[in-house]
């Protein structure tokens, strides 16, 4: 017999707390079928006054002392929070995607970024040379990699193909331009997380502010707004940096001579402390899996790639690196452990482009396969 009250054929409603309850995505099947633990993907959380409020004041003071001091803000800013960001950032993109990703193209994406971290350590070890075209080469198959999942719209496989096109042409033209391109484009990819992590009236709102954070105060540090009421350090640079030597990773070749140089690269630094801290707390704070203060759901990281510690043991992981990455500065020096650190960034930096393409055909599959 039918229950009364419910129209036949209809599926009774399904309790708070099971997969399918409102809020949640679940897992695709595809994922199911790879042996991966059945999660869902909780809501968005919404961030607290207290954390809206910190992460004013600490976007004020980054704006500051990137006008004011932009060399040494970049290099202990590097020093300090350069590889807590990456790992943070890795635990989110685990966190996040690599449910929906299918098994195959993860495997590519290994191989494709195991042969960049050979290139890189080889050079760092000083076994052999890497041409730039070589790694951008590696950087463009990833790229592409993002066409092969299926169940993207005709409109985003354009995009897909428009920047694999302008990639290859910088490739051949001007691979130094193009390191420098993807440097500044990777401080943006925030914008990317909040456009694929948010729905609505609340992405609509958090990608105008984005824009204007990431965007609107460095067009003032560029026409040198800040620096004029704040003046201009006179006090050397840590670990003894010299301008001229890290203007090569924000400006191009072309414009390093001119006399917006300095005031370009100090709006290069600005966004790099925007993306540290939406990275370490903003991202985090939205998806709780990727949360490093607070308690977790039990469970929550299954599914992930890596076996990530709960809150409090990325906490201290975080800090950890924190203090090593800094004691590697200070023992190293700047250029040697500038090159140490690039092999983890370049990882984090790389899989993000074919993750962000990517992004909404994997959605898609997700929806798909609920």
């Amino acid at each position: 017999m039918l229950a009364r009250g419910r129209p036949r054929g209809q599926r009774p409603a399904e309790p708070a707390g099971r997969p399918g309850a409102a809020g949640l995505r679940p897992l695709p099947r595809a994922a199911l079928s790879a042996g991966a633990q059945p999660t869902t993907q909780p809501s968005a959380r919404a961030l607290s006054p207290g954390l809206l409020v910190g992460a004013g004041a600490l976007v004020a003071l980054a704006l500051a002392l990137s006008a004011w001091a932009p060399l040494a803000t970049y290099a202990l800013g590097l020093a300090c929070f350069g590889l807590p960001h990456v790992l943070s950032e890795l635990r989110y993109v685990d966190a996040r995607f690599k449910p929906r990703v299918p098994g195959g193209l993860l495997a590519l994406w290994g191989l494709l970024l195991g042969a960049v971290v050979l290139g890189r350590a080889g050079a760092l070890l000083g076994g052999w040379s890497v041409p730039p075209r070589l790694e951008l080469g590696l950087v463009s198959a990833l790229v592409a990699s993002a066409l092969l999942v299926p169940g993207a719209s005709g409109l985003w496989r354009a995009v897909a193909a428009l920047c694999l096109a302008a990639l290859a042409a910088g490739v051949a033209l001007a691979p130094l331009a193009t390191f420098v391109a993807l440097s500044l484009l990777h401080n943006l990819t925030p914008l990317g997380f909040l456009a694929e992590r948010l729905e609505g009236g609340r992405r609509r709102r958090a990608l105008a502010l984005g824009g204007l954070l990431f965007l609107g105060l460095p067009l003032l540090i560029l026409l040198g707004a800040p620096q004029s009421l704040l003046g201009q350090s006179q006090a050397p640079a840590p670990f003894g940096v010299l301008l001229a030597d890290q203007l090569k990773g924000f400006v191009f070749p072309a414009w390093r001579s001119a006399s917006w140089a300095e005031r370009l690269f100090a709006a290069a630094v600005f966004t790099q402390c925007l993306h540290y801290l939406y990275v370490l707390l903003i991202l985090p704070a939205l998806d709780g899996r990727a949360a490093w203060w607070g308690q977790a759901p039990a469970g929550q990281e299954r599914g992930t790639l890596l076996p990530w510690p709960g809150p409090l043991g990325t906490g201290l992981l975080l800090l950890a690196a924190a203090g090593l990455s800094l004691g590697l500065f200070v023992a190293l020096g700047f250029s040697a452990a500038k090159r140490c650190y690039a092999l983890p960034a370049a990882v984090h930096a790389w899989i993000e482009l074919p993750l962000l393409l990517a992004a909404p055909a994997l959605l898609s599959r997700a929806e798909a396969a609920s």
